[in-house]
């Protein structure tokens, strides 16, 4: 079981870069601002580095962009009126989600 722990902290290491955050100063990054940001798409992690001091990190945003099974979208025609009229999405997230 030990062993099977290792090898994910090692393969989220490689995957994620947790181990290989490199360092690059605000010159460096104005400089060169598209190539790291594709770098962090990718996966590549930043420290950023003002006068030396290190000031930031830059990190890729990971997302989720699944459904989940119990997700109130599933409820939908139990919402649903017959009589009712066409709504727009940021309607029905409202309805669903109870977002404004």
């Amino acid at each position: 079981m030990a062993d099977l722990a290792i090898y994910w902290i090692d393969y989220l290491n490689i995957k994620f870069n947790f181990n290989n955050m490199k360092t690059i100063s605000m010159l460096e990054f104005r400089k060169n601002a598209a190539k790291a940001i594709n770098e962090i798409k990718q996966g590549r992690r930043f420290k950023l580095t003002y006068r030396g001091e290190e000031i930031a990190e830059m990190v890729p945003i990971v997302t989720n962009n699944k459904i989940e099974k119990d997700d109130p979208f599933y409820r939908i025609t139990d919402l649903a009126s017959k009589a009712g009229s066409t709504l727009n999405n940021d309607q029905i997230d409202k309805l669903i989600y109870g977002k404004e």
